[in-house]
């Protein structure tokens, strides 16, 4: 009964949605991952609260963003993560696309901590260079190098290529060396990193170079 209750409210979701009622399309999905995750599938609950999210972002960027950490929460109580990957990653391109800074962070520190056990050190450093990104779109030098320090003490993030252009960063940053951060943006290494990173870094260097490094 749980079970069709469920699908049942995603097919009414899918309905409202046509009729442009995404708050009441929203409150179906949430009941319908209810009754997924009652019935024993927290697979299907995170996934059904992802899409809520997805169908309320472009109305309602704080509803968005705490469907999506609900989502992303299941996957990591459950020891599911596994199978959240492409939702942690929506969900921290869509906070950062929507200026949610330290929610994205908070996210990403999650995303290290799943990666940890998978030993995906490669995937790791990247994160950590994307937050140092972040953290200084978030006009917050002092967090970027706090994490910058944090994540040095690892010889993978000390002795790679991220951990080196993470450095030249703030070094731009704190001697506002237009010339090193123009040296620092236009290395390859951001080619790797999610879309929304390099997004962030590109409004980071205008910002940089205009005197308005607050701006991102």
């Amino acid at each position: 009964m749980t079970l069709a209750a469920a699908r049942s409210l995603e097919e009414a979701a899918m309905i409202v949605v046509q009729l442009n009622n995404h708050i009441e399309a929203v409150a179906h999905l949430e009941k319908s991952s209810l009754f997924y995750y009652e019935n024993g599938n927290p697979e299907k609950a995170a996934e059904t609260l992802s899409r809520a999210a997805k169908t309320i972002e472009q109305k309602d960027t704080t509803k968005a963003v705490s469907l999506y950490k609900r989502a992303c929460e299941i996957y990591g109580l459950e020891e599911k993560d596994i199978y959240g990957s492409e939702t942690f990653k929506n969900a921290i391109n869509f906070m950062i696309q929507s200026k949610q800074y330290m929610e994205a962070l908070d996210l990403m520190r999650e995303q290290i901590k799943i990666l940890k056990k998978r030993n995906q050190i490669h995937q790791i450093v990247k994160i950590q260079l994307s937050m140092i990104i972040i953290n200084l779109c978030n006009n917050d030098e002092v967090a970027a190098g706090k994490d910058f320090n944090t994540f040095q003490e690892t010889s993978e993030f000390r002795n790679s290529e991220e951990g080196k252009i993470g450095g030249e960063l703030l070094e731009a940053f704190e001697k506002h060396d237009i010339q090193l951060f123009q040296k620092c943006s236009n290395s390859q290494i951001f080619h790797f990193l999610d879309t929304q990173i390099q997004r962030a870094l590109q409004n980071l260097a205008s910002s940089f170079q205009s005197g308005e490094i607050n701006l991102c």
